[in-house]
């Protein structure tokens, strides 16, 4: 069994902060959002943190806190300038890979596992 497969939660918490940073670096670009403040990306490692070392109470406060987020989108006004749909679509990156790597892995398991 590989790392992953035994603890796709971490994999998924790694993609998740890769996807993060990433958010934060196109957040600052001009025409985009803002700078995504310190004290955010401190309190998201913290809880990032936790979930990798397994906390399921970290994990849900993740994928809910994306959810939020994700769910903001609601609140533009069109037009949208592509910019700002590049940081959404980032966000719905990480949200998917924290949702969607467990998801995958366990699928993999019980197919490993199927007579």
């Amino acid at each position: 069994m590989t790392r992953v497969a035994a603890r796709p939660r971490s994999a998924a918490v790694g993609v998740w902060a890769v996807f993060v940073a990433a958010t934060a670096v196109v957040a600052a670009l001009p025409g985009d959002p803002g700078t995504v403040p310190g004290g955010w990306l401190v309190v998201l490692a913290v809880i990032g943190l936790l979930a990798f070392r397994g906390s399921d109470a970290a994990y849900a406060v993740l994928a809910v806190l994306n959810v939020a987020l994700l769910a903001t989108v609601l609140l533009l006004a069109t037009p949208v300038a592509p910019s700002i749909w590049a940081y959404y679509a980032l966000v719905a990156a990480a949200l998917a890979a924290l949702v969607g790597i467990p998801l995958l892995a366990r699928s993999a398991a019980l197919a490993s596992s199927a007579p």
